[in-house]
């Protein structure tokens, strides 16, 4: 099976094909183990979250019917390497997963090879706000509240360290426009953001896209928090607007060359 959790809520099989025997609930429970990570989340936790109002037996015994639908689940992947497979004790539940088999595990996976390959990956893994659409209740909503805010924030670090790095090729350009344009439609005041798509407009050669963005980056600010562009965003704008075509300047159609370059450092 596959779990996504960046920008919906989807269990699918490896082939693709939707879980549809698989409740909203059983999604969510899966959700929320996948951003708790090796820690795994306690049977206390998972009843205060899925159950709140239920007396700690019932509650305890929904957390047991609620474990076995996702086992069952689960039972098809036993023989696939990339499998999730649920770990438990009288104490904790936890969700051991492949970074395939799970969008944040390769986004963070991503993140800690912390080189070019790495951010790439994770800016390809990030489809989206966590979550994004999927109605929650208030308890979950305020276990998923820090976890949404940390992958944010991770994701438009990386969509900088793509559109700025020394060696820059158009893979990294292309995976920093793509990440930068998907965190835009959940944070549209992203600074961030707004600077990755500049400077990959810049290295392309696209000095009025660019100038374009800074205003896009202005409008959202005040709009959004009533704040005007920081310090580095606007040295960007200015260096957007006394530049023609940087001396540099990638083409989108000249991506085999990079790359071969690229191959042979």
């Amino acid at each position: 099976m596959r779990l996504q959790i960046l920008g919906g809520l989807d269990l699918t099989s490896a082939a693709g094909e939707p879980a549809h025997d698989v409740t909203r609930q059983t999604r969510l429970m899966l959700a929320c183990l996948a951003l708790a990570g090796a820690k795994g989340l306690t049977r206390a936790e998972l009843c205060a979250l899925f159950w709140p109002d239920r007396p700690s037996a019932q509650a305890r015994n929904s957390l047991r019917q609620g474990l076995a639908a996702i086992r069952k689940a689960l039972s098809g992947d036993a023989d696939d390497a990339e499998a999730m497979s649920l770990q438990s004790d009288l104490e904790a539940v936890r969700l051991s997963a492949n970074p395939a088999a799970v969008d944040v595990h390769a986004f963070r996976h991503g993140l800690q090879q912390d080189n070019r390959e790495g951010w790439i990956a994770a800016a390809n893994a990030y489809r989206g706000e966590l979550l994004a659409g999927v109605e929650v209740s208030d308890d979950v909503e305020q276990f998923l509240r820090s976890h949404r805010r940390g992958v944010n924030d991770q994701a438009q670090a990386v969509a900088e360290r793509l559109s700025k790095a020394d060696d820059v090729d158009n893979e990294s350009l292309s995976a920093a426009q793509a990440l930068a344009e998907r965190l835009l439609q959940s944070v549209p005041a992203s600074e961030e953001a707004h600077r990755a798509l500049m400077r990959v407009h810049l290295r392309w050669g696209r000095t009025n896209a660019a100038l374009r963005q800074f205003e896009q980056c202005k409008e959202a600010l005040q709009r959004e928090l009533q704040a005007e562009p920081d310090v580095e965003t606007r040295r960007l704008f200015a260096s957007s607007a006394t530049t023609s075509a940087p001396a540099a300047a990638l083409s989108p159609h000249s991506a085999a060359r990079n790359s071969n370059k690229c191959v042979q450092r």
